[in-house]
């Protein structure tokens, strides 16, 4: 006997099939593209633009891109700062193993417990171990096919815990805590952010990158599409990017004269 699964269903527009359905928090919902977008954080010129349908996940083409800047203008890349949609631990193990000093905005999951939540828990490396609120000890237990070890602790040591109806649900024994492969380099990240360096370079993206942004659609009419297909698209970001760029290089050569 044999089962067939239902194919996976893609939203797609009538009008504009290269455009991707856009879903996020506090977005407008619909069919549209995104610019991603980088600067240098010394003069704020457009280094990098590249434009791809709006279902695709920001983390995606980030290495990518980076890798393009190193090899198209030999940048010597020293430090970065990215937002939370950046947080992978791919894109933190890379950035780490390059040396480039990475900072990364605190990404804020919804759902989970909320009474007794992960971050209560304490990861101790060298015994490789989690140490819940009340001391108890969670061990590793299996890794799955997602890289994700699973550490859970002893039904005898939560019976009696006075946290036990807040932890887990009734129907389980046991309070189970998930860690990632690569969840220590992006503890490294986080690690940057808390230091002088990390805070000054974070703190600079809201006159770098979001006023870059900010400029390309109130000044620049980049708010809208202004044609059809990823390519038509692709161009106005790049005409966008070079007008920017060339009243940004001559400021700056104004103000040396």
């Amino acid at each position: 006997m044999s089962t067939s699964t239902k194919p996976k269903m893609t939203r797609e527009s009538v009008t504009d099939p290269d455009s991707g359905f856009l879903m996020r928090d506090h977005k407008p919902q619909g069919f549209f593209y995104l610019d991603h977008r980088t600067v240098d954080a010394k003069y704020n010129i457009i280094t990098d633009t590249h434009v791809t349908p709006a279902n695709i996940h920001d983390s995606e083409p980030y290495l990518e891109r980076l890798r393009y800047q190193k090899e198209a203008f030999g940048f010597s890349v020293e430090a970065v700062g990215i937002d939370s949609a950046y947080a992978t631990g791919h894109i933190a193990k890379t950035l780490n193993k390059e040396e480039i000093f990475g900072v990364v905005g605190n990404r804020r999951f919804k759902g989970g417990n909320q009474k007794v939540p992960k971050r209560k828990f304490q990861f101790v490396e060298s015994i490789d171990a989690y140490a819940c609120p009340m001391g108890c000890k969670l061990s590793y237990a299996t890794t799955d096919r997602d890289g994700y070890r699973h550490y859970k602790s002893r039904p005898e040591d939560c019976e009696n815990c006075p946290l036990r109806d807040d932890c887990f649900s009734a129907k389980s024994k046991n309070r189970v805590i998930t860690r990632h492969i690569w969840e220590g380099e992006k503890e490294k990240l986080k690690a940057n952010k808390r230091t002088e360096t990390g805070k000054r370079l974070y703190k600079s993206r809201s006159y770098t990158i979001e006023r870059s942004f900010a400029d390309s659609k109130e000044l620049h009419a980049f708010r809208y599409a202004r044609g059809r297909g990823v390519e038509c698209v692709q161009e106005q970001a790049y005409m966008t990017a070079t007008t920017q760029n060339i009243k940004k290089i001559v400021l700056i050569l104004s103000k040396r004269g």
